[in-house]
């Protein structure tokens, strides 16, 4: 991976890529003139694996399985796994509660 970029550079990045102007009818119905669409960023091959990297540091030193929320953490969670060689949970694909997540070993 090429060197990170500063994190304000990044989060600028993220910004732009994600960052939508103009007439938007969200789906509530309500209109807005501004919306952060983070499947963009997420979706992009050189912002993704960037922002993972700068999370990398976030979770514990001995953490051994990663779980990323539905609706956006996933792609973050596959990518920091890829990163880092820790086991990557899905949840929504195990149809896993959380009890039965905390007995689970693979």
């Amino acid at each position: 991976m090429k060197q990170l970029r500063p994190k304000a550079e990044l989060g600028k990045a993220i910004y732009q890529t994600s960052n939508i102007k103009g007439e938007l009818i969200l789906r509530t119905g309500q209109m807005a003139h501004e919306y952060f669409e983070k499947y963009l960023f997420e979706a992009n091959p050189e912002i993704l694996p960037e922002a993972a990297a700068q999370m990398v540091a976030l979770p514990p030193s001995d953490f051994d399985q990663l779980a990323g929320l539905e609706m956006g953490g996933i792609s973050i969670a596959t990518t920091i796994s890829l990163q880092t060689g820790r086991t990557n949970l899905e949840k929504r694909h195990l149809g896993l509660s959380r009890l039965s997540m905390q007995n689970l070993s693979l």
